[in-house]
């Protein structure tokens, strides 16, 4: 699946939600990810 096809369905699914969960490890990668999730969720 294309990156953009993914960011399309998860907004989708944002949209939908009551609660959203990041899991995050302690790692950069995974606060990097986050970062454009939290700005999706925003």
């Amino acid at each position: 699946m294309a990156h953009q096809d993914l960011q399309k369905n998860m907004a989708a699914a944002i949209k939908c939600a009551n609660t959203i969960l990041i899991p995050v490890k302690p790692s950069a990668f995974d606060v990097w990810a986050s970062d454009e999730l939290i700005d999706m969720i925003e």
